[in-house]
């Protein structure tokens, strides 16, 4: 993982963390902070996957995991599979802090263990697992 190097102009933070601060207070953000997933994950009868970064701050996993699990059981969803991702944000990113001002400093993309379990479970799921 690299951050912005330490002598990095300090506008040049302030900047993108001022412009992800606008992008997350938008009326989108607003909305889906208010919603309550579980109520329609108890709804959902087709396969799902749901992965949950360990250090997200933006859906914590600490908080939606057992929930999104509950909600799934309240389902008889047998096709769900919910798994938390050791640490990864919301962006599935390895990171320290998965603060969302840490965002802008990080350069690494999706993480090669969530696209192993995404490429997994499709493959799983559409009965082409690898032997």
């Amino acid at each position: 993982m690299r951050t912005l190097p330490a002598d990095a102009d300090p506008r040049i933070k302030k900047a993108l963390q001022e412009h992800l601060r606008k992008q997350l207070s938008g009326p989108w953000h607003r909305s889906f902070a208010k919603s309550t997933p579980a109520r329609y994950f108890s709804r959902v009868t087709k396969p799902m996957l749901l992965m949950f970064g360990e250090k997200d701050v933006v859906i914590p996993a600490n908080l939606n995991f057992d929930r999104a699990k509950q909600a799934l059981a309240k389902a008889g969803n047998h096709n769900a599979r919910v798994e938390r991702l050791p640490g990864l944000n919301h962006l599935f990113q390895q990171a320290q802090t998965g603060g969302t001002d840490e965002y802008v400093m990080l350069t690494s993309t999706l993480d090669q263990s969530a696209l192993d379990l995404m490429t997994h479970w499709l493959l799983a799921t559409v009965g082409l697992e690898r032997k």
